[in-house]
């Protein structure tokens, strides 16, 4: 398995998001924007993660979650949204996220 995580300008991102994923002929990639605040990266990077994996676990294709993403730019989060195929996957990525948020305040 091979895994590949940038952080990028936001304006090179495939559509309006802070962090993405997807598969090529080199493997999974992720994409997070460039920012001053590398903890934020991280934070997003690992939702990325997480999502991805889970989207993978329970058959839910990169082409499927980016394309509901793209269909729906109106939403702040379409992830949040029950129509989503990731919706459930995205949420559990939030929960693993608020738990990484709270051990990085220890270090504050």
């Amino acid at each position: 398995m091979r895994i590949t995580l940038k952080s990028i300008p936001h304006d090179k991102q495939r559509y309006e998001t802070l962090g993405d994923w997807f598969h090529d002929e080199d493997g999974v990639q992720i994409r997070v924007d460039e920012m001053k605040d590398t903890d934020e990266q991280m934070v997003i990077a690992l939702h990325e993660l997480v999502e991805w994996y889970l989207c993978k676990k329970s058959g839910v294709t990169d082409t499927e979650a980016s394309g509901f993403d793209k269909k729906n730019p109106k939403l702040a989060e379409p992830g949040e949204n029950e129509e989503a195929p990731y919706h459930e996957q995205h949420m559990a990525s939030e929960e693993v996220e608020k738990m990484f948020r709270k051990q990085l305040k220890k270090f504050k």
